[in-house]
């Protein structure tokens, strides 16, 4: 039986996978405290370049949000990154 732990991986060597699965588990591989908002907006990214049905995208994040929720800082923090984008 083999143990994946991912927590010993490096999210940013997934970022430009279009694998559903691996932008899902970011939210548990191993960043740092000060990266969890470019986390969110890197899955944010993956998801739209994927481009899931809606039912899809909403289990990916669901199950990304149970394991990486931002507070509400970090959130404006997102918020002005995707404006920022626009």
């Amino acid at each position: 039986m083999y143990k994946l732990e991912l927590k010993k991986l490096d999210w940013r060597e997934y970022i430009h996978s279009d694998n559903p699965v691996a932008a899902a588990l970011l939210s548990k591989m191993g960043f740092r405290p000060d990266e969890r908002v470019r986390v969110k907006l890197e899955f944010l990214r993956m998801l739209a370049r994927m481009k899931l049905d809606p039912a899809q995208m909403e289990l990916l994040a669901a199950f990304f949000e149970t394991y990486l929720k931002l507070n509400r800082e970090e959130e404006e923090q997102l918020a002005k990154s995707l404006l920022a984008l626009s």
